[in-house]
């Protein structure tokens, strides 16, 4: 049970927010821009980075930059 927004930014680029409810408002689940979630896209730069680094602790080091 969630809703999508869709929208357009200035440079007129089509925007989709997954909204969940959450207490007395909404939280923004997920973004799609150009037809590519985010959260997958996140999800398997995630998997690749622990699989190449061979540990959780090659990810925190590509999250901290």
């Amino acid at each position: 049970g969630g809703y999508l927004v869709t929208t357009r930014s200035a440079s007129g680029s089509k925007i989709v927010f997954r909204l969940a409810k959450s207490g007395g408002g909404f939280t923004v689940r997920d973004v799609n821009m150009q037809g590519i979630w985010l959260a997958q896209q996140m999800r398997s730069k995630f998997t690749g980075t622990i699989s190449r680094t061979g540990s959780i602790d090659g990810l925190f080091a590509y999250l901290r930059g």
